[in-house]
């Protein structure tokens, strides 16, 4: 059985549009605007709705890890699907002559706002609750760019490699309601003006975006990845491709069969996209093209005649999915962000269980009692008074968030115990050591210790990673104590490993520009320090060779080379599982082992055995594992690691101070006593 039916359609759907049209005017009344379908008008089509179901279910499933790796692309569906529906209701308002940027964005206000600023405000609540000051910050900082549009904008710029792991972050997922409220404002302006200059001007400016949009974001991908993934420009065309599809010629020729298998291989489509592609994948670029290229091909073909895949969309409980589908999308992020920090990201499935039912009882909620009374509230309910309550919802949300800003997570109302597990995680030294192409070129390093100029050759430099640059606040300290000359060179995730092919050109080039650095300044000894065990998982005889190349030409050079052993690694973020501890009771995870240290760092061991340069081994093994052999992570004091891996100040002093102790002795055995340092 296959229906008849127009073109045009809108529904009630996660960013959903509802027409104030009574009618279809006549082809030629209103603007002199006319699409490729015989008439503009807008009829509901369920198909879509379950469409909308199936992205938002990919979306949950990919977040709740247990499976599609690419699930994530069901955020691709949902961009598709709004540029569609918010193109049909602009053309249809312009064709009627009745077009209002007012009216456009008061439907905006009343289907988005609502719903969002309940979330936000629930969250914020929790977020005292449950979080660490420095993690309500972060929280309290995202509302705020939430509420003035530029969600998207934040997490491009707050994602970054010391940032903390964006799956605790809750707000996260706004970011392509961002694009899409920032695509809002800009593009019913270019259509309503655009649809002055003729008929066929809107379309051909569309296909232009198309184009200049997916270009950019193909070029963006190659250089800033996040950019690409985060930002307006580089997604537009996703939005831009749906529609389109008002513009283009009505599918009313297409044979039954052609049309079944377009829609049905449309759907499996997406369905095998979101099984093969995961994190790895670069996108969006090329491969976003999947996703959406499979969804404006399943709502094209559809729209003419629903086809029998259409009918299995269609049906009531996929169709009661896709109604909720902006209120499941809303709630399921933060609700998950909440358990995964009380869990301390150790969610069983039966927590997840749980977590799924809330998530569909908050938003089936959420839906009934929010956005069905805000989208059938009264006219009279216009502009001016969502307006009055939306900057109202603004100024509450931006004002709380400001304190908690401003006080830093509340933290006044903290014990020194708590703060001091919390320090760890906000503390800036280790961006103060970091390296640029800029300074290597030009000769700046940052110094260790006794940098007065003209003190001679340098007494040391630390080369390595992200975790050389955690030891920088102590060996400063270090170094002063006992008037040593040093430097550090390093970069984050960028081994000290010039020669080794297994790592892109760029980081290959910094790390020989940093070796060249390093051979004119002619230190007497020089430190490796790095991720040793994550990078020598799987050695490589071109890992082996890299490392004996980099040992050989400093030898070479009259420098004696030290290779510092990294400290054990955890699966968990060691601040808030103390955090979570001590403030709730829940059980910390165990610590790794010794022996599974011993396993983790078995391929970097084989490869220092395998050096043919000489280079000395130091090893924090002692100092990091207690008497029952389970790796140690902070006490009274504080917390020794500022995430999994990386060590705080007060944790290099606590894993590494005594390993330090043994290299200066052997190094500089004619230092008997430190330089004693008036505070």
């Amino acid at each position: 059985m296959i229906r008849n039916r127009p073109l045009t359609a809108v529904h009630s759907h996660s960013n959903a549009i509802q027409s104030d049209s009574k009618a279809p005017s006549s082809p030629g009344s209103g603007t002199a605007l006319r699409c490729a379908s015989p008439t503009l008008r807008f009829t509901y089509r369920a198909e879509i709705d379950g469409l909308r179901a199936l992205a938002v279910v990919l979306v949950i499933v990919f977040h709740s890890g247990l499976a599609l790796p690419g699930g994530y692309i069901g955020v691709d569906v949902f961009f598709v699907i709004s540029g569609f529906l918010i193109t049909g209701l602009i053309l249809q308002d312009i064709e009627q002559g009745s077009f209002s940027l007012a009216n456009f964005w008061a439907r905006r206000i009343r289907r988005i706002v609502p719903a969002m600023t309940v979330m936000i405000t629930v969250i914020l609540i929790l977020g005292i609750v449950t979080f660490l000051p420095s993690d309500l910050t972060r929280l309290a900082k995202s509302i705020i760019a939430q509420q003035v549009l530029i969600s998207n904008i934040y997490f491009y710029r707050n994602t970054g490699y010391f940032d903390g792991p964006s799956e605790l972050m809750p707000l996260l997922h706004t970011w392509s309601l961002s694009v899409e409220e920032q695509f809002y404002l800009i593009y019913p302006i270019v259509l309503a003006w655009s649809s002055r200059a003729g008929r066929k001007i809107p379309g051909i400016l569309l296909w232009i975006g198309i184009v200049l949009s997916f270009a950019l974001s193909c070029y963006e991908l190659k250089h800033s990845p996040a950019a690409a993934f985060y930002l307006l420009p580089y997604r537009a065309w996703e939005l831009l491709l749906g529609g389109v599809l008002w513009f283009l010629p009505y599918p009313s020729g297409i044979h039954g069969i052609v049309r079944e298998a377009i829609s049905c291989s449309s759907i499996l489509t997406i369905i095998v996209a979101s099984c093969v592609f995961s994190k790895s994948t670069p996108f969006p670029g090329i491969y976003a093209l999947v996703p959406c290229m499979a969804t404006t091909a399943f709502i094209y073909i559809n729209s003419d005649k629903v086809s029998y895949t259409g009918l299995v969309l269609s049906c009531k409980p996929i169709v009661f999915i896709g109604l909720t589908s902006y209120s499941l999308y809303l709630w399921h992020w933060p609700l998950l962000v909440v358990i995964k920090y009380l869990s301390v990201d150790n969610v069983s499935r039966s927590i997840l269980v749980v977590w799924l039912v809330v998530t569909v009882f908050v938003s089936i909620a959420s839906w009934r009692f929010i956005e069905q009374p805000f989208r059938n509230a009264p006219k009279s309910f216009g502009l001016r008074s969502l307006a009055a309550m939306w900057f109202g919802s603004i100024a509450i949300l931006v004002g709380s968030c400001g304190i908690v800003w401003r006080t830093r997570g509340l933290a006044v109302v903290y014990p020194p115990s708590v703060l001091a597990i919390d320090a760890v995680t906000v503390d800036p030294s280790i961006f103060k050591y970091e390296t640029s192409y800029v300074s290597l070129r030009e000769g700046r390093i940052p110094s260790l210790g006794n940098s007065e100029p003209g003190g001679g050759r340098l007494d040391f430099v630390l080369w390595g990673d992200s975790h050389a640059l955690s030891l920088g606040a102590f060996l400063e300290e270090f170094s002063r104590r006992w008037n040593l000359r040093g430097a550090i060179v390093a970069r984050r995730a960028t081994p000290p490993l010039p020669d080794c092919c297994e790592f892109s050109s760029e980081k290959r080039s910094w790390s020989k520009s940093a070796l060249d650095h390093i051979l004119r300044a002619k230190p007497r000894h020089v430190i490796l320090a790095a991720r040793w065990n994550s990078y020598f998982k799987e050695v490589s005889e071109d890992k082996e060779r890299a490392l004996s190349s980099v040992v050989a030409r400093l030898t070479d050079h009259g420098i004696r080379v030290w290779i510092l052993l990294q400290a054990p690694e955890q699966d968990f973020s060691v601040p808030q599982a103390m955090w979570v501890n001590r403030r709730f009771g829940v059980a910390i995870p165990p610590t790794m082992s010794l022996w599974e240290y011993h396993l983790e760092r078995a391929g970097f061991c084989k490869a220092l055995n395998s050096l043919e340069v000489a280079a000395t081994a130091l090893d924090p093994i002692s100092a990091c594992f207690d008497e029952s052999g389970f790796s140690v992570i902070g006490g009274e004091d504080g917390a020794y690691y500022r995430d999994e891996h990386h060590v705080s100040k007060l944790g290099a002093a606590r894993l590494f101070g005594r390993v330090f102790e043994q290299w200066r002795r052997a190094a500089f055995p004619e230092m008997c006593s430190p330089i004693v340092i008036e505070q």
